[in-house]
């Protein structure tokens, strides 16, 4: 066992229990980003509190855009090498934004990287394939349209037991067509969690549902997992 600990030093500066709480949070986040089995000591002004701050207030953001539904779902056509003219060829790929408290819109990098430092992956997926699926139960009549969507689904989600279930759920509320649904997995959160991804791959693919592989290449790629 290790112990990574946030040490803050209390002073008249302090404003109140829940900065000082915080503070050691983020000096306690900071250690373990260190490598853990560690006291870090908070610092004002030091890039790496200063970072985690930031993503500490991110997270705060992200719980009440949750909770107040200012999520925002938009998609980007996937485009061929070699355009058929064919609907079933085109598909889209589902992207996320936010807008904030004052109604504007907000670029989803510090949010997500926020939301994978404090395990919010899941909720944030979850979201995602619930509005998904209900957008397309809702306008079936558009489906034929295009072949489908591609949903991002992170590793965090891929490590929650009741993952797949909630998905299977979302599918037998909504009645969306199984088919027109691509999950996309990251190769690096495939690799880091193979047993949970071939899991919810083989759960998935019997209703109907395909598969991608994202940023195959960037990571610790071979072609071995590539057929696993």
């Amino acid at each position: 066992m290790t112990a990574s600990m946030g040490l803050v030093f209390v002073d008249a500066s302090i404003q109140g229990v829940d900065s000082l709480m915080q503070f050691a949070d983020e000096a306690c986040y900071t250690a373990k980003d260190a490598g853990r089995d560690r006291i870090q000591e908070y610092e004002l002004g030091d890039t790496r509190m200063m970072e985690r701050h930031g993503a500490m207030e991110w997270v705060t953001q992200l719980d009440k855009a949750l909770e107040e539904d200012r999520l925002i779902l938009n998609c980007q056509k996937i485009m061929p090498v070699g355009d058929s003219g064919l609907a079933e060829d085109t598909h889209y790929e589902i992207l996320l934004t936010m807008q904030d408290e004052m109604g504007d819109i907000v670029a989803p990098t510090a949010l997500i990287n926020a939301a994978e430092t404090y395990n919010k992956m899941g909720s944030i997926d979850r979201w995602v394939i619930e509005n998904v699926l209900k957008w397309m139960s809702e306008h079936r009549s558009r489906l034929d349209d295009f072949g489908g969507f591609a949903i991002n689904v992170s590793g965090h989600s891929l490590n929650e037991i009741t993952f797949s279930d909630f998905v299977l759920e979302q599918f037998a509320e909504t009645q969306a067509p199984t088919s027109k649904v691509c999950f996309e997995i990251t190769e690096t959160a495939a690799i880091a969690n193979l047993d949970n991804a071939i899991d919810f791959m083989n759960r998935m693919r019997i209703i109907g549902c395909t598969f991608s592989l994202d940023d195959f290449g960037t990571g610790l790629s071979s072609y071995s997992y590539l057929r696993n």
